[in-house]
C-alpha cells in the first residue's frame, strides 16, 4: 500500500509543480496568483508525505517538524481556495486582506498561536523518550473541538458553494452543472472518509489536484480576461472572437 501512495503522491507533486508555473506563467490574470499559492501548498503537502511513505530514519527533531508542519499546512487549505473563488467569480484581483478571505485565515492564525505557545512553554520535543512524538493536536488544548467543528462546517460550505458558484458562473446545463457538484465535492468526501477511518491514506491532496486540473481544462480557470478589457472590447459594435495560443475560444462579445 506503501508503494501505491508513494506513486500517487510523486504523481500529485509533479502534477501541482505544472499548475503552479502555469499559473505564474498567467499571473497578471485574476485567480492566478491564489491558485499558484493553492498549488504550492499540495506541492508541499505531496513532499511532506512522500517523505513519510519512504520510510526514512530521521531524528526525533526532524520528524517532530514534519509532524507540526503537516498540521499547520492543512490549515490554510480553506483561505487559499476562498481566495480563489473570489477572484474566479469576480474576475478581478482581491488583496488577500480582503474581509472574507481574513474570516477564514482566523482558524489558521489561532491554531499557529497555539502550537508556537506550546513549544515555548512545554518544549518542542517530547521527553518521555527520544523516540516519542507529541501529537499536534495536543498542542492546542481546549480548542481541539473548536477545530474539528471548523473542519466540518467548511466541509459543508465547500461542498455547497464551490459548485454553485462555479456553475453560475458558467451557466452550466445539467450535466456539465452535476460533474461539477460531484467533483467539488469529492476532495471534502475524501478528507470527511480519511478523518472518519473509513479509508488510512490521506488522497484529498492527490483528489484536490485533479480536481483543479479539471476545472482548469474544463473552464480555462487561467484565460479570465482582466475586466478592463472585457469592459473596453463590449462597447465594440463588430462581432470579435478571441482565442489563446491553444486556439481555444475565451472570449466573444
Amino acid at each position: 500500500m506503501n508503494e501505491a501512495a508513494l506513486l500517487i503522491y510523486f504523481a500529485t507533486f509533479i502534477a501541482a509543480v505544472s499548475l503552479s508555473r502555469k499559473s505564474f506563467k498567467n499571473r497578471f490574470s485574476p485567480i492566478a496568483l491564489p491558485l499558484a499559492m493553492f498549488a504550492c501548498v499540495w506541492a508541499m503537502f505531496s513532499i511532506q508525505n512522500i517523505v513519510t511513505f519512504l520510510g526514512l530514519d530521521m531524528s526525533q527533531w526532524m520528524t517532530q517538524l514534519l509532524k507540526d508542519f503537516d498540521f499547520l499546512l492543512v490549515s490554510v487549505v480553506a483561505p487559499l481556495w476562498v481566495w480563489v473563488l473570489i477572484e474566479y467569480q469576480e474576475e478581478k484581483k482581491s488583496k488577500i486582506l480582503d474581509i472574507r478571505i481574513l474570516l477564514f485565515l482566523i482558524h489558521p492564525f489561532i491554531l499557529f498561536s497555539l502550537v508556537i505557545y506550546d513549544v515555548f512553554s512545554n518544549g518542542f520535543l517530547s521527553q518521555d523518550s527520544p523516540s516519542a512524538l507529541i501529537q499536534p493536536v495536543d498542542r492546542i488544548g481546549g480548542y481541539a473541538p473548536a477545530r474539528i467543528f471548523y473542519g466540518w462546517v467548511i466541509f459543508i460550505i465547500m461542498t455547497t458553494i464551490s459548485p454553485y458558484l462555479i456553475i453560475k458562473k458558467q451557466k452550466s446545463t445539467f450535466w456539465p452543472a452535476l460533474q461539477v457538484f460531484l467533483l467539488s465535492a469529492a476532495p471534502f468526501v475524501v478528507y470527511a472518509l480519511y478523518h472518519t477511518g473509513v479509508i488510512h491514506i490521506r488522497l484529498v491532496g492527490p483528489v484536490f489536484v485533479i480536481y483543479l486540473y479539471w476545472l482548469n481544462s474544463q473552464f480555462r480557470l487561467l484565460d479570465i480576461m482582466p475586466v478592463a478589457m472585457q469592459s473596453i472590447i463590449d462597447k465594440v459594435g463588430s462581432g470579435i472572437l478571441v482565442v489563446n495560443r491553444k486556439s481555444k475560444l475565451v472570449y466573444i462579445n
